[in-house]
């Protein structure tokens, strides 16, 4: 996967691009029949089942092709957004029909703990999780802000997601 990391340099946004190797059950998720309707395997795990309705917010699309993928084959009912600040006008009419949001960190115009925040303005405790290719982007203040359940760090592994959740959706 290529992930493009910011670096602050005061003049704006200014781009290094980060390439990294996705793991090997990615793959074969991508690449499984799409009318499938057997849940995700991910290594030797499957992904907990559920039939919650998660809000998926990433400005990368391959990465919402796969995480979408992997839920939605597990009973999850996922609605998705490339745009951090059109899944935040959508949130703020329709916020009660979420069980759970995971967003990528690194955003342009809005990163993930300033969503959160928004997001829980609208909607106290709504379970956030957040994603990121970034160790320095998230640090340990986050990860108890604003309802954030825990971090992903891709490219994650069966386990990470299923502890997060169940942490998050509290079964």
């Amino acid at each position: 996967g290529i992930r493009d990391q910011p670096q602050s340099r005061g003049l704006g946004d200014v781009y290094k691009r980060q390439i990294f190797n996705l793991p090997k059950e990615w793959d074969q998720i991508m690449s499984n029949n799409e009318s499938s309707q057997e849940p995700v395997k991910i290594g030797e795990a499957l992904l907990r089942v559920g039939n919650e309705t998660v809000l998926l917010i990433d400005d990368e699309p391959m990465m919402i092709r796969l995480v979408t993928k992997m839920f939605t084959k597990s009973g999850y009912k996922v609605v998705s957004f490339l745009d951090a600040k059109k899944a935040l006008l959508h949130f703020a009419t329709q916020g009660q029909d979420y069980d759970l949001v995971i967003t990528d960190y690194d955003m342009p115009n809005l990163n993930g703990n300033e969503l959160a925040e928004q997001l829980n303005g609208i909607l106290p405790n709504i379970p956030i999780i957040l994603m990121t290719g970034c160790d320095k982007c998230v640090n340990e203040q986050s990860r108890h802000f604003h309802s954030i359940v825990g971090v992903l760090k891709n490219p994650f592994k069966h386990q990470e997601i299923n502890n997060l959740l169940t942490k998050a959706l509290n079964t």
